[in-house]
């Protein structure tokens, strides 16, 4: 089912990670897919640690940090602005609460 205002991160490989938007019921998701563009398939991960809440409108960028891969989630509307951010480790799926202050 599509959705608008999610992120659309590639990571590795040929991969694109989908985080959050909002579905065509308005109803706001914190559902993370990875997109395979060399075979077209679409997985729907679970995640876990300090899962952030669903949000659109936010951004997700691919990082490594000590030869870890990330996923840094920042910020969004869910439905009132936020003003926080996460890490999401690819090899364990697990998020981790991130303060840069």
């Amino acid at each position: 089912s599509g959705c608008y205002s999610h992120s659309a991160t590639a990571i590795n490989n040929g991969k694109v990670l989908i985080y959050g938007g909002v579905n065509k019921n308005g109803i706001i998701s914190d559902q993370v897919q990875i997109i395979d563009t060399n075979d077209e398939s679409i997985s729907y991960i679970n995640t876990h640690g300090a899962v952030p809440s669903s949000r659109f409108s936010h951004t997700c960028n691919f990082v490594t940090i000590n030869n870890v891969e990330f996923i840094y989630l920042m910020g969004g509307c869910s439905p009132l602005p936020l003003n926080d951010s996460y890490l999401l480790n690819l090899e364990t799926m697990e998020w981790i609460e991130y303060n840069s202050e």
